[in-house]
Protein backbone atom coordinates (compact mmCIF):
# COMPACT_ATOMS: atom_id res chain seq x y z
CA UNK A 1 0.00 0.00 0.00
CA UNK A 2 2.73 2.44 0.80
CA UNK A 3 4.07 1.37 -2.45
CA UNK A 4 1.51 2.46 -4.03
CA UNK A 5 0.91 5.89 -2.71
CA UNK A 6 4.48 6.97 -2.92
CA UNK A 7 4.45 5.89 -6.72
CA UNK A 8 1.17 7.85 -7.05
CA UNK A 9 2.78 10.84 -6.07
CA UNK A 10 5.87 10.61 -8.22
CA UNK A 11 3.57 10.79 -11.16
CA UNK A 12 1.69 13.59 -9.85
CA UNK A 13 5.11 15.65 -9.96
CA UNK A 14 6.00 14.53 -12.96
CA UNK A 15 3.02 15.53 -14.46
CA UNK A 16 3.42 19.12 -12.40
CA UNK A 17 6.75 19.47 -13.62
CA UNK A 18 6.14 18.86 -17.60
CA UNK A 19 2.97 21.40 -16.63
CA UNK A 20 5.50 23.72 -15.48
CA UNK A 21 7.92 23.78 -18.52
CA UNK A 22 5.30 23.17 -21.29
CA UNK A 23 4.04 26.69 -19.91
CA UNK A 24 7.36 28.42 -19.63
CA UNK A 25 8.02 27.72 -23.17
CA UNK A 26 7.92 30.39 -25.78
CA UNK A 27 5.32 30.45 -28.51
CA UNK A 28 5.31 32.70 -31.41
CA UNK A 29 2.57 34.55 -32.50
CA UNK A 30 2.57 36.44 -35.81
CA UNK A 31 0.60 39.24 -37.13
CA UNK A 32 -0.34 42.23 -38.98
CA UNK A 33 -0.47 45.83 -37.89
CA UNK A 34 -2.36 47.80 -39.86
CA UNK A 35 -4.56 51.68 -40.47
CA UNK A 36 -8.06 52.22 -40.25
CA UNK A 37 -8.07 52.51 -44.25
CA UNK A 38 -6.43 48.88 -43.68
CA UNK A 39 -2.80 48.81 -45.11
CA UNK A 40 -0.01 47.62 -43.28
CA UNK A 41 1.89 50.17 -40.72
CA UNK A 42 5.66 50.01 -41.14
CA UNK A 43 7.61 50.38 -38.33
CA UNK A 44 5.24 50.10 -36.14
CA UNK A 45 6.20 48.89 -32.48
CA UNK A 46 5.14 45.81 -30.75
CA UNK A 47 6.32 45.01 -27.27
CA UNK A 48 5.53 42.37 -24.44
CA UNK A 49 3.84 44.41 -21.48
CA UNK A 50 5.84 45.14 -18.51
CA UNK A 51 9.40 44.17 -20.77
CA UNK A 52 11.61 45.15 -22.96
CA UNK A 53 11.29 41.73 -25.52
CA UNK A 54 9.50 43.18 -28.74
CA UNK A 55 9.59 43.59 -32.10
CA UNK A 56 9.33 46.39 -35.18
CA UNK A 57 6.61 45.16 -37.92
CA UNK A 58 8.14 45.18 -41.76
CA UNK A 59 7.29 46.84 -44.44
CA UNK A 60 3.77 45.09 -44.88
CA UNK A 61 2.59 45.43 -41.11
CA UNK A 62 3.61 42.03 -40.79
CA UNK A 63 5.40 40.88 -37.18
CA UNK A 64 6.66 38.01 -35.25
CA UNK A 65 7.16 38.13 -31.57
CA UNK A 66 8.09 35.36 -28.73
CA UNK A 67 5.25 35.17 -25.65
CA UNK A 68 5.50 33.02 -22.78
CA UNK A 69 1.77 32.52 -21.88
CA UNK A 70 -1.43 32.98 -22.95
CA UNK A 71 -2.19 35.96 -20.48
CA UNK A 72 0.71 38.17 -21.92
CA UNK A 73 -0.49 41.76 -23.20
CA UNK A 74 1.42 43.13 -26.78
CA UNK A 75 1.66 46.87 -26.08
CA UNK A 76 1.61 48.21 -30.18
CA UNK A 77 2.20 51.89 -31.20
CA UNK A 78 3.28 53.75 -34.17
CA UNK A 79 3.78 57.45 -34.40
CA UNK A 80 0.85 58.95 -35.60
CA UNK A 81 -1.50 56.05 -34.12
CA UNK A 82 -3.02 55.73 -30.54
CA UNK A 83 -0.68 53.17 -28.40
CA UNK A 84 -2.91 49.85 -28.23
CA UNK A 85 -2.91 46.69 -26.03
CA UNK A 86 -4.12 43.15 -27.11
CA UNK A 87 -4.40 40.61 -24.95
CA UNK A 88 -2.36 37.18 -26.81
CA UNK A 89 -4.52 34.50 -25.30
CA UNK A 90 -4.73 31.25 -27.13
CA UNK A 91 -4.08 32.86 -30.58
CA UNK A 92 -1.26 32.70 -32.91
CA UNK A 93 -2.11 34.94 -35.48
CA UNK A 94 -3.26 38.81 -34.45
CA UNK A 95 -4.37 41.20 -36.24
CA UNK A 96 -4.89 44.84 -35.38
CA UNK A 97 -6.15 47.89 -36.40
CA UNK A 98 -4.77 51.30 -34.95
CA UNK A 99 -6.41 54.52 -35.14
CA UNK A 100 -5.04 57.52 -36.15
CA UNK A 101 -3.96 60.76 -33.78
CA UNK A 102 -3.19 63.49 -35.46
CA UNK A 103 -3.19 65.51 -32.25
CA UNK A 104 1.02 63.60 -31.60
CA UNK A 105 2.05 64.96 -35.17
CA UNK A 106 2.46 68.56 -34.45
CA UNK A 107 4.73 67.53 -31.56
CA UNK A 108 7.74 65.87 -33.85
CA UNK A 109 9.86 67.45 -36.42
CA UNK A 110 11.96 65.82 -38.78
CA UNK A 111 15.84 67.58 -38.98
CA UNK A 112 17.81 65.41 -41.74
CA UNK A 113 18.08 61.48 -40.68
CA UNK A 114 16.36 62.45 -37.16
CA UNK A 115 13.56 63.58 -35.20
CA UNK A 116 13.26 65.72 -32.70
CA UNK A 117 10.30 67.39 -30.43
CA UNK A 118 9.79 71.09 -31.42
CA UNK A 119 10.36 72.30 -27.83
CA UNK A 120 13.66 71.04 -27.61
CA UNK A 121 15.40 72.90 -30.54
CA UNK A 122 17.10 76.15 -30.60
CA UNK A 123 17.50 78.13 -33.25
CA UNK A 124 14.98 78.68 -36.49
CA UNK A 125 12.23 77.02 -37.05
CA UNK A 126 9.71 76.85 -40.38
CA UNK A 127 6.44 75.16 -40.10
CA UNK A 128 5.02 74.40 -43.46
CA UNK A 129 1.40 72.54 -42.79
CA UNK A 130 0.24 70.12 -44.78
CA UNK A 131 -2.44 71.90 -46.77
CA UNK A 132 0.76 74.60 -47.94
CA UNK A 133 2.21 71.12 -49.22
CA UNK A 134 -0.76 69.23 -51.65
CA UNK A 135 -1.50 72.38 -52.90
CA UNK A 136 0.62 71.88 -56.08
CA UNK A 137 0.91 68.63 -57.64
CA UNK A 138 4.60 67.81 -57.35
CA UNK A 139 6.22 64.24 -57.56
CA UNK A 140 8.69 64.69 -54.14
CA UNK A 141 8.49 65.72 -51.48
CA UNK A 142 11.80 68.34 -51.78
CA UNK A 143 9.90 69.93 -54.86
CA UNK A 144 7.13 70.25 -52.03
CA UNK A 145 9.60 72.17 -49.67
CA UNK A 146 11.39 74.22 -52.43
CA UNK A 147 10.87 78.10 -51.72
CA UNK A 148 8.80 77.49 -48.67
CA UNK A 149 10.91 77.31 -45.80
Amino acid sequence: MKNKSYKFGLVVLLLLCINFFMQAQDRKVTGKVAGSDGAGIPGATILLKGTQIGTTSDATGAFGVNVKGNNDILVISSIGFKTQEVEVGNRSNISIALEEDASQLGEIIVTGYASQRKKDITGAVTVVSAKELTALPTASVTQMLQGRA
